[in-house]
């Protein structure tokens, strides 16, 4: 939202040079929104840590259990942990591998008739994980590119081909996405950029990209602003999204050496029957907020109007606060609503400093 802020703030003011009383006054306003909005992730994020740690000391003071695991669940958990350690990317057996166990004997887990089916279903998870990453051994070891020296954590990550970093990190697109790009920089043109640098820069691109949304608005004609851009908004939306669905397809399609059927099943599943209802009730509250902002912005300009619009943040708060119950700590929640505060009196500051366009002089010969 602060990236956000500060791009389209600039376009507006700096770059289209909208109308506003004072530039300094406006600027003022949009820094009280940006220390507001930083305020409100601070004492969320706080907040959130707290918990976690509660958490973590409440599990630590309860009862604990010894349940004996039979030898051959011993032996899956000790495959499991190997196999964890080589490849470093399997989220199932991340969770299977945790602090819970104190060898390959003894499980600590809660008390409870529940223990013992705890105990089968992580025994026939382990073995299912283990069996399942055997047969993918089996079949690529013929691949060069699979081989166990690339898979071996004492390489750095960006030195690992992108093609076995898209494989490694399974559910994780975005992070394999950005280590391939840092690999492909140092490859093919010398340009050493680690990971973590390399995420900063998608960052920085992304905040440029997401502030400069409503841009192309400024530039459309008189009869095509307000409600008559938002079919256009929305063309360009669908395109962009089936031709990213496309791109992806082909790839896998490539990966799988040519194998529509595999390429297909690789994709990410849909959900239809989980998403339908959330899923519809998020599209529908986003087309609402955009259109909102269309109009915003055409009435407000790109400076003022769609720089309030990331005030939105203030409503999810709310929601995070009195609904979800994410914030409980009273220090957090004084903490966020005085950062709220803050970002509400910047918002009607910069409101304040708002003038609308000269009306344009069309000269009679």
């Amino acid at each position: 939202n602060v990236s956000y802020l500060q791009v389209a703030f600039s376009w507006g003011i700096f770059v289209f040079e909208e109308r506003v009383k004072s530039v300094a006054g406006a600027c003022f306003a949009v820094c009280m929104m940006i220390v507001g909005i930083v305020g409100m992730s601070y004492f969320s994020s706080h907040d959130d840590e707290s918990n976690l740690e509660k958490k973590v000391d409440f599990k630590r003071k309860s009862p604990e259990f010894k349940i004996s695991i039979p030898a051959a669940v011993s032996r899956a958990m000790d495959a499991v942990s190997s196999w964890t350690a080589q490849s470093a990317c399997s989220d199932e057996a991340a969770e299977l591998t945790t602090d819970s166990f104190d060898s390959t004997h003894d499980l600590e887990l809660c008390k409870g008739a529940k223990a013992k089916q705890i105990v089968r279903q992580l025994s026939s998870r382990a073995l299912s994980v283990v069996s399942s990453d055997d047969d993918k051994d089996d079949a690529t070891d013929a691949d060069a590119d699979s081989s166990p020296a690339a898979l071996q954590p004492s390489r750095s990550h960006d030195e690992i081909d992108p093609s076995k970093r898209l494989r490694l990190q399974k559910g994780n697109g975005t992070y394999a996405i950005v280590s391939a790009a840092a690999y492909y920089l140092r490859k093919h043109c010398n340009i050493h950029i680690s990971i973590r640098q390399m995420g900063l820069v998608f960052s920085a691109a992304g905040a440029v990209w997401g502030g400069s949304i409503l841009v192309p608005l400024h530039f459309a004609g008189r009869t095509t602003k307000g409600l008559s851009y938002v079919f256009s908004f929305a063309v360009g939306a669908t395109l962009v999204n089936l031709a990213l669905w496309a791109l992806r397809y082909n790839y896998l399609l490539k990966q799988h050496k040519h194998s529509h059927l595999a390429a297909y099943h690789s994709l990410p599943a849909f959900h239809f029957k989980a998403m339908a209802l959330p899923g519809a009730l998020s599209g529908l509250l986003y087309s609402v907020g955009n259109i909102c902002s269309i109009l915003s912005v055409t009435y407000l300009g790109e400076g003022v109007g769609y720089s309030m619009t990331q005030s939105a943040m203030l409503v999810s708060g709310l929601w995070g606060i009195f609904w979800f119950k994410e914030i409980t700590s009273l220090h957090s929640i004084r903490g966020w609503m005085a950062s709220a505060s803050l970002a509400i009196a910047g918002i009607l500051l910069l409101s304040y400093n708002h003038m609308p366009p000269l009306p344009k002089v069309v000269l009679k010969h």
